[in-house]
């Protein structure tokens, strides 16, 4: 049993570190090393993302996010914009994901945003 364990968090690891690449080639940055998770939770990277993928997408970043409240914009205009793009409310994390650092519901829905990138005219 513990080998089973080690081989899903093994692949979990896997997955984490193919969307952090794949947004680090996107936006031409480096993330921190550490869990990609808490670098996403000020929404600004996302909002990002998705203003790359789509652009008009996001209509504005908060940058300067220790107002919780600017932060929680941020999150918002990201998952409206995947909505927007075509995740369904199965393929979205929340606000609330990003805030405790559930990672392997950002992660599922990032994927999902790699996913459909090439169909909203995303050529990268």
């Amino acid at each position: 049993m513990a080998e089973e364990v080690d081989v899903e968090l093994i692949e979990f690891y896997k997955r984490e570190i193919a969307i952090k690449n794949w947004i680090e080639m996107t936006l031409g940055v480096n993330l921190p090393k550490s869990d990609i998770c808490v670098s996403l939770t000020d929404g600004v990277t996302v909002c990002k993302l998705l203003q790359v993928l789509k652009p008009g997408s996001i209509p504005k970043i908060n940058v300067d996010t220790l107002e919780l409240v600017k932060l929680k914009e941020n999150l918002l205009f990201f998952l409206e914009a995947c909505t927007d793009i075509g995740l369904s409310s199965k393929q979205l994390c929340s606000i609330n994901d990003f805030l405790s650092e559930n990672s392997a519901q950002i992660i599922n829905c990032l994927e999902c945003v790699a996913k459909i990138a090439p169909e909203i005219g995303w050529e990268g």
